[in-house]
């Protein structure tokens, strides 16, 4: 942001005026950095190439990229300031190139959400594992992929039950185009620029796309969001996300709705990170001791009750800090909280006298 202004050089009355001039595309403070796998025109072998901009992303990957652009300036349009691009070709793009462009965009460590382009099983899959291997090491990540009608989406969700993974349905317009593609574009830019993780987005409007090129019944909706997809519908001339519902459905065949909101594992990770970011700065030169553990668990119980103030989790148990029985260089901390969930409804119960 700059700021220019005019300054009277007299006292002979007049009009001054000032001027403050701000970039359409700032990103948000705070906005999670987001990674696409796209085919493009040029640089596409895969390789994972950072941009803020679409100047700069024109000039990676040239002006004939149109999928990948309309994409990167849905994006911007929500405040994301940090994308990550690994593109495959635009014509006869195999598993193989969608499955290297995947380890190299998660190779980057910068994505914390990944979008990927089309609705193959066995590159989801692949996406899949590769984000839940990321995310035990530390690395934890949202996956987006979409596809057009529910029937698709329910196969692929159904193949997928992952936590961590969405499957969006419905092609939304934008610009000239339309794609679901977009569609998964715009809810990752919502969840990636959104302060509160834990915020409840059902009926969130999408930024950067205009309109769903088909409304879906409610008998599909229903279906889709019992079976992990999540579905969108045109208010009031914006495209809304009815629900944000991750593909996990089952734990070993039996229905669980542990991970049905895709807000909770979002809301996990923003909490873990921030206790090991915390944690890392009383790590360089602490010393294994008493004195040392008193004070990490006072600053634990203090992280948890900034995080519980905020609304992000519900309540928190006391921390438990002591020494590792088998090596004595480790300090292990437990502790435990309640993770605050989105209202998804109201009901009212009514006792009428006549």
């Amino acid at each position: 942001m700059s700021r220019t202004a005019s300054s009277p050089a007299s006292e002979r009355p007049g009009v001054t005026s000032s001027y403050i001039v701000q970039s359409l595309y700032r990103g948000k403070d705070g906005a999670l950095p987001v990674g696409l796998i796209v085919p493009a025109a040029a640089q596409n072998d895969g390789t994972a190439n950072e941009a803020g901009s679409l100047s700069a992303l024109t000039e990676i990957y040239t002006a004939q990229s149109a999928i990948l652009l309309k994409a990167a300036d849905i994006l911007l349009q929500n405040g994301v300031g940090r994308l990550i691009v690994a593109a495959v070709p635009d014509e006869n793009a195999g598993a193989a190139d969608y499955k290297k462009a995947v380890d190299n965009l998660c190779d980057h460590k910068a994505p914390r959400v990944v979008v990927c382009y089309g609705a193959d099983e066995g590159v989801m899959s692949y996406l899949s594992e590769r984000i839940a291997s990321d995310s035990l090491a530390q690395k934890e990540k949202i996956g987006l992929c979409a596809c057009d009608g529910p029937d698709a989406a329910l196969a692929l969700a159904g193949k997928l039950n992952s936590e961590r993974m969405m499957v969006c349905a419905g092609k939304c317009k934008a610009g000239d185009g339309s794609d679901s593609f977009f569609t998964a574009c715009a809810m990752a830019g919502l969840l990636a620029a959104t302060e509160d993780p834990s915020a409840n987005l059902n009926g969130s409007a999408l930024v950067g796309v205009d309109a769903l090129e088909t409304e879906f019944s409610e008998g599909d909706i229903q279906r889709m969001l019992t079976g992990g997809v999540t579905p969108f519908e045109t208010v009031s001339g914006a495209v809304e996300c009815i629900k944000p519902v991750s593909t996990r459905t089952t734990t070993d065949g039996v229905s669980d709705r542990t991970w049905h909101s895709i807000g909770a594992v979002m809301t996990i990770d923003h909490c873990m990170r921030r206790l090991r970011d915390m944690l890392k700065i009383r790590l360089k030169g602490a010393k294994n001791n008493l004195a040392t553990r008193e004070s990490i668990r006072s600053q634990v119980a203090l992280e948890l009750s900034n995080l519980c103030q905020g609304g992000i989790i519900d309540d928190f148990g006391p921390p438990l800090i002591y020494k590792s029985d088998s090596d004595p260089g480790v300090c292990v901390v437990e502790l435990s909280f309640r993770v605050s969930g989105a209202m998804d409804m109201i009901h009212v119960a009514a006792h009428i006298t006549m």
